[in-house]
């Protein structure tokens, strides 16, 4: 029993890291990051020590415009859906022929959608909507 709760742990961690995690800081990352001085994925300076920061060696440190426009380019790219994406609880292939396994299958199908909705009437309340962690919006894998 010990080792089933493990390897069920570990099938767990490992299918959350690639669905769910990813999902949540991937596909948000465009809406931060296209506004430079929030994310700026280049900096012309080294980090300033204490005492040494000041509005000109800010201004400084910031990307220029074409060093911004690659940054956006390829996170815009990196953020968005694959043509070919499955989302979670998508089954595109027979992969189980057990009634047992279909039955659990379909089973977590059901649960996402309800938690779909529930995270839907959530969002409706929301003066922004998070989206990325609707389980029809999370991939069921990494797709680069």
């Amino acid at each position: 029993m010990f080792v089933k709760y493990f390897q069920i742990e570990l099938c767990t961690i490992v299918i959350t890291t690639s669905s769910v995690q990813h999902s949540a800081v991937n596909f948000g990352q465009y809406e931060t990051s296209k506004y430079a001085p929030n994310y700026p994925g280049i900096m012309n300076m080294p980090p300033h020590k204490r005492g040494e920061g000041s509005m000109e060696r800010i201004m400084q440190s910031l990307p220029d415009n074409n060093q911004i426009f690659g940054v956006i380019a390829l996170v815009y790219a990196l953020s968005k859906y694959s043509d070919s994406e499955e989302f979670l609880g998508e089954v595109n292939e027979l992969w189980f022929h057990e009634e047992k396994a279909i039955a659990i299958q379909e089973k977590f199908q059901d649960e996402l959608k309800k938690l779909d909705e529930e995270l839907k009437t959530r969002n409706s309340k929301k003066t922004r909507p998070y989206l990325h962690q609707l389980p029809s919006n999370v991939p069921n894998s990494i797709a680069i």
